[in-house]
């Protein structure tokens, strides 16, 4: 009996580490039971599967372990695997203090790549700061009608105020969108994501450097390629849009 349940156990763990998987920056998959490890400023994910490998955290794009997920930040002079809590436009990440296993440290990160690490000295005035473009919720923390313990609440306003603003931006864009040719559309689109802080910028560059190409030979642009661009500008929504316009037969 006691031998079966040991069989038992051992087959769920097995099931439980094979689920886990990284994605790289290349949109490679590889799976396998995953560990962290820091070497030195960079923190590298441990991969036992049919082989043993070793991926740096600036070489993946989220990991999914032990059924939660993890994406490489770069914070305090170190790129670290970091646990999504909350996921959007502003997200809550956990980390992992110096010297502390658990992962106890909180850090807000919007879109653009700003972050601040959750406060519990300063509270008001660091996250008011961090959140001031959305005039009516950092006079909410100022004033003190939301706190600590209302992080979720804070985070749920302010990405709900982006989606609404994101949707007036998108209304803009399209009507000046359609006062322009493909290959103005393309020129724009090209010196917007030239001056924007993607880190993946050079590669949207190269790929629509091929849709030039295409555009100008009247051929049409295949699906991977435009999935290839949106994952290279971050599915960023600006960027999106104008993409799905450029893309059109």
């Amino acid at each position: 009996m006691k031998l079966n349940l040991l069989i038992l156990l051992l087959l769920l763990s097995f099931r439980m580490y094979a689920q886990d998987y990284l994605v790289t920056t290349k949109g490679d998959t590889v799976k396998g039971a995953i560990s962290f490890q820091l070497n030195g400023k960079i923190e590298q994910a441990l991969i036992k599967g049919t082989k043993r490998e070793t991926i740096a955290s600036v070489a993946t794009r989220v990991v999914v372990a032990k059924g939660k997920r993890y994406k490489p930040v770069q914070f305090n002079s170190q790129v670290l695997f970091m646990e999504i809590l909350t996921e959007g436009y502003l997200s809550l990440l956990a980390f992992q203090p110096p010297n502390i296993m658990a992962y106890d440290g909180r850090l807000l990160q919007k879109r653009d790549g700003k972050i601040l690490e959750v406060p519990t000295i300063g509270f008001k005035k660091q996250i008011s700061n961090y959140l001031s473009d959305f005039p009516d919720l950092s006079t909410q923390i100022q004033n003190g009608e939301l706190n600590r313990t209302d992080l979720d609440e804070i985070i749920t306003q302010y990405n709900n105020f982006i989606t609404g603003k994101t949707e007036t931006q998108k209304e803009q864009t399209q009507t000046a969108l359609n006062q322009l040719s493909k290959s103005e559309m393309l020129k724009t689109l090209q010196a917007d994501i030239e001056k924007s802080d993607l880190a993946l910028k050079q590669d949207a560059l190269d790929i629509l450097l091929d849709w030039g190409q295409k555009i100008q030979e009247g051929k049409p642009i295949p699906t991977y390629l435009q999935k290839a661009l949106k994952t290279s500008v971050d599915m960023r929504s600006e960027f999106i849009l104008r993409i799905d316009e450029l893309a059109k037969n």
